[in-house]
């Protein structure tokens, strides 16, 4: 569970009730605590992108000290514009740079209604606690990056 979190920020118009919307949860673990300023720097530069990318309804980033883990949250009008978002700009730029410096991360993606907005991190925790002893959680999404778990050890402290 994320021990430093930025609060939800909604960016775009309410999904609509009928159709609901995507959420992607993710947990990335670094390899080394070194790389974590790094990953931040690209945290903050995606997260400026975001409030400006179409289909995005609202995120929250959240990061563990002790463990060198950022936690993501993100809810999109749907599966297409999420895709979208990461083939594009900072976020493909992200995970070419960051995949070297990644031990292993976890994705799930699930949808809900928008009055479950905002994803509260007890529920992010428990879906990608599902996914890992899953391997996945839900259908894939178009070019959703993920890596595949490891054995290796923890970040080097």
């Amino acid at each position: 569970m994320p021990n430093w979190t930025t609060p939800w920020r909604t960016t775009g118009g309410p999904p609509d009730p009928a159709t609901g919307c995507t959420v992607l949860a993710a947990r990335l673990s670094l390899r080394s605590y070194r790389d974590f300023p790094r990953l931040l720097w690209w945290t903050l530069r995606i997260r400026r992108r975001l409030a400006r990318f179409p289909g995005l309804v609202g995120h929250a980033f959240g990061a563990d000290l002790r463990d060198g883990t950022l936690w993501v949250v993100s809810a999109w009008a749907d599966r297409a514009e999420l895709a979208r978002f990461d083939r594009t700009g900072p976020h493909h730029e992200a995970k070419r740079r960051l995949r070297p410096a990644l031990l292993s991360s976890t994705l799930a993606v699930w949808r809900c209604r928008p009055d479950e907005l905002p994803v509260p991190w007890s529920e992010v925790r428990r879906r990608i606690a599902r996914a890992d002893r899953r391997g996945h959680d839900g259908p894939p999404v178009a070019s959703v990056w993920t890596r595949a778990r490891t054995t290796k050890p923890p970040p080097a402290r």
